[in-house]
């Protein structure tokens, strides 16, 4: 098609660098979509005002992903990057109002595709999953855009977010997630789940833990059986069904799976 090369080994982002291309757009539009789902030394070698577009970019990829109410099981979940987030503050950006319009955005959509496709909001890639009636989330490290809460938000009635341990100690057994995301020292993780165990705040309940990296067998160690541990990127399509599943012993798990 258009001389198209094959794309056996191409990505989205490839594939949608060559359409760019092919329309003549600006090249610091290529680049950046070529380099927004790359590693972060990939993005390094772009030109400052490239670098700056793949950052605006990749941000408003992952909001996306996040405020879809689909069930698409490869859709992927990351918070936003250190380095954009040092953009938002020294910009002085309101976080909020890039929500409350990321927001607005994906709800024209979905009205949109409903009005042109009818049976779209049949479909589970459109369709919201069944709702988490509530969910205590502990975030240790909170950032100005939280894509996990946010993706919480999008699907749950009732987020409760805590920052410290202390806020955490109730009778509330409701499902859980620790976001451990942007804390990359494997001690200062250990830290944290240490003392989230020490307060019993596993007990009782089905939890989630979002790590940086894979998990060492110090984490496992730490995790009761009710829990799991996934890495981010992770793919949270089934979160909600599986945290309000009854609380029954199981092996530890991690990396995504689910039982």
């Amino acid at each position: 098609m258009y001389g198209k090369p094959k794309l056996s080994a191409y990505t989205t982002a490839r594939s949608a660098t060559y359409t760019l291309k092919q329309l003549k757009l600006p090249s610091i539009l290529q680049e950046a979509i070529l380099a927004h789902d790359s590693s972060p030394t990939v993005k390094q070698t772009l030109q400052a005002r490239s670098r700056l577009v793949t950052m605006i970019i990749q941000t408003a990829d992952r909001l996306s992903h996040a405020l879809y109410p689909g069930t698409n099981k490869l859709t992927p979940l990351m918070g936003i990057s250190d380095e954009f987030e040092s953009v938002i503050h020294n910009s002085h950006l309101a976080p909020q109002e890039i929500i409350n319009d990321a927001r607005k955005i994906i709800a024209d959509l979905l009205t949109e595709m409903s009005y042109e496709f009818p049976d779209a909001a049949k479909r589970t890639k459109i369709q919201p999953p069944p709702s988490c009636s509530v969910i205590t989330y502990y975030v240790p490290k909170p950032r100005s855009i939280d894509v996990v809460r946010i993706f919480l938000e999008a699907r749950t009635p009732n987020v409760k977010t805590i920052n410290s341990i202390r806020e955490g100690i109730t009778n509330d057994r409701s499902p859980m997630i620790v976001n451990l995301e942007h804390i990359t020292e494997t001690n200062a993780q250990i830290e944290s789940l240490t003392s989230i165990m020490a307060a019993e705040l596993m007990d009782g309940r089905r939890g989630i833990i979002l790590l940086p990296n894979r998990p060492g067998q110090a984490h496992l160690n730490l995790v009761p059986n009710t829990w799991i541990i996934h890495s981010v990127p992770t793919h949270p399509a089934f979160w909600c069904e599986w945290l309000h599943k009854p609380v029954v012993q199981s092996k530890p798990q991690a990396d995504g799976l689910l039982t």
